[in-house]
């Protein structure tokens, strides 16, 4: 299982809030502000399973980063159990470098703006 950083363009060093998110017609819309005080947000589509920690390790990930697990093995495992048909899941983990994650499988993501979040 291999990490692979996408990069979205934000930083996650530093944070000057905690995540925060919230389920909307099957989508997650995880937000924040960043060390300059700008609010990210990131829309992960189509959310099959979403899991949040504090303060605990991450095995084999770099802190502080937006990254892909390729060859996931939850996804594999869903795929071989019947659980998961043709729907094409990713593997995303977005973690500060201050011990605060996420973990997602979805159909994908992309940044939305404060007016997604306001709206939904």
């Amino acid at each position: 299982m291999g990490y692979r950083k996408i990069d979205a363009g934000i930083s996650l060093d530093d944070p000057e809030t905690g995540f925060s998110f919230r389920k909307v017609d099957g989508h997650v819309l995880l937000s924040y502000r960043d060390w300059q005080n700008d609010l990210v947000v990131i829309k992960l589509r189509n959310v099959w399973r979403f899991s949040y920690a504090l303060f605990t390790t991450l095995p084999d990930a770099a802190a502080g980063q937006f990254c892909e697990i390729d060859d996931s093995e939850v996804i594999a495992e869903l795929r071989a159990d019947g659980r998961l048909g043709d729907e094409k899941l990713r593997h995303f983990l977005i973690s500060t470098n201050e011990g605060e994650w996420c973990e997602a499988l979805a159909e994908g993501y992309e940044m939305a703006d404060l007016g997604e979040l306001v709206a939904e």
